[in-house]
């Protein structure tokens, strides 16, 4: 009988440890329901095999739960109903294509951004009218999803015969291809992935057409969840750091490839700045108007006309008069001689600084010009010079980046063909503002070195 309690009383115990154990376990654990769109592939779609909602947007939320210590119960819900489901406690959180507006951040609070990406036109395959913009599509029938920012955006132009509501992009497209509306607007990359996937809609992406309203996808919650929204942001700025550096191994190595020749570039034009620089400012300071005259005029051109210009005369000019050049010399002499302009002045600038008694004082001994040049001006000259020389290094080395308009293979030309086929622009463009910042720093020590060991003199 003592067994029996004693047995009794340890099945009571084991079960109010079970009790307490998976009380610990759902505290610990939370489960939010997820509202994501069984239409939206491939950010949401149905999975007709698993009858289960999948897609990029499910399987971030899915990550971000395990990082962020919840679980997830996605549910299948219509776009229009995704907010009003989130603010009557239907759903906690929305994980679909939807982009953060104004007016949506007055009802319900997003994360940060997850995926930037504009809007896109379909139109039937066999129209090739070149539409660049809403106005182009006057007094036609459009179209576009319910519960999505471009009903708003379509009726306010006010230039259609009628704006068409659809439950999905896959009626559009329907349309579209029977001729019934004569353009549809939705999410760009849903467009594009849904007409790649699908060869029998006679539908077409317009390639001319601009973008009018451009952002980005965020996770919603409940303007109540403020914790739950840091968890969430907190994940997302890891995975965005892990994303950047991975990207960033793959993509160094061309960047690195530009930087080289963005140095080689830029040591090419300096030297060349230098020399013609250093000419011009002796012509200018001639005191015969037959030198000085025509020096300031040439300076005043120079500096007058834009360095890409410039650039773009030299390269593609120059080969109608019989001059060939390769891209990279045309780049660094078409920046040597832009900052010759510049170094003229500053050349200048520090000779004239030079008290003239003690340029008389030399030659009263008779020493020649060169002589009185070296050994008088220009040690006292350089301490003038030598700052505006440092900005102007590091001013060279930044414009070198000008010389990707004429296809020279530098760290922005890099850049630019790296984000063209990626589409990863914020990573790239991070990393070559990085690589040129990396560049300048040795640059500025450098000058400032230079100006206290000259300063000392």
């Amino acid at each position: 009988m003592i067994v029996d309690r004693s047995i009794r009383a340890l099945r009571g115990a084991l079960a109010v440890a079970a009790l307490v154990c998976c009380g610990l376990a759902c505290a610990q654990a939370p489960t939010y329901n997820v509202g994501s769109t069984p239409t939206g592939i491939p950010f949401t779609f149905l999975d007709v095999k698993t009858n289960t909602i999948q897609g990029a947007m499910v399987d971030l939320i899915t990550a971000i739960g395990d990082d962020a210590g919840f679980k997830v119960n996605v549910q299948a819900t219509p776009f229009s109903a995704l907010i009003p489901s989130l603010t009557s406690n239907k759903i906690d959180i929305i994980s679909a294509a939807m982009l953060i507006t104004v007016q949506r951040k007055e009802v319900i609070d997003f994360s940060d951004p997850v995926f930037p990406y504009p809007e896109g036109m379909v139109v039937a395959v066999d129209d090739n009218t070149p539409y660049k913009s809403l106005a182009d599509l006057k007094g036609q029938i459009v179209g576009a999803q319910v519960g999505t920012v471009y009903i708003d955006f379509l009726k306010k132009n006010g230039e259609f015969a009628e704006v068409k509501v659809y439950d999905s992009l896959a009626d559009i497209l329907r349309d579209v291809s029977l001729g019934r509306i004569k353009a549809g607007f939705g999410d760009a990359p849903i467009l594009k992935y849904q007409l790649s996937q699908n060869a029998s809609l006679k539908a077409k992406l317009v390639p001319t057409y601009e973008p009018k309203m451009a952002g980005s996808v965020g996770i919603g919650v409940r303007k109540t969840d403020q914790d739950l929204l840091k968890k969430i942001n907190a994940s997302l700025a890891k995975f965005h750091l892990h994303a950047f550096l991975a990207d960033a191994r793959d993509f160094l190595p061309i960047l690195l490839q530009g930087c080289v020749v963005t140095i080689e570039l830029t040591l090419c034009a300096l030297v060349l700045s230098t020399l013609l620089g250093f000419a011009w400012a002796l012509l200018r300071l001639s005191p015969s108007p037959l030198l000085s005259w025509p020096a300031i005029a040439l300076i005043t051109v120079i500096r007058g006309i834009p360095i890409i210009v410039q650039l773009f005369y030299i390269y593609f000019v120059l080969p109608d008069l019989g001059i060939q050049l390769s891209a990279f010399q045309a780049g660094f002499i078409g920046l040597g001689i832009a900052y010759s302009a510049y170094q003229a002045e500053n050349f200048r600038a520090g000779i004239e600084a030079v008290d003239p008694g003690q340029i008389e004082a030399a030659q009263s001994l008779g020493m020649r010009p060169t002589v009185i040049m070296r050994r008088v001006i220009l040690p006292q000259a350089i301490r003038v010079f030598l700052p505006p020389y440092g900005n102007t290094m590091i001013m060279m080395l930044k414009d070198s980046s000008i010389a990707s308009a004429i296809t020279v293979a530098e760290l922005t030309r890099g850049g630019q063909l790296i984000a063209a086929s990626t589409f990863k622009n914020m990573t790239v463009f991070t990393l070559v503002a990085l690589l040129y910042l990396t560049m300048s720093l040795p640059l500025t020590y450098l000058a400032h070195r230079l100006e206290r060991a000259f300063g000392r003199r």
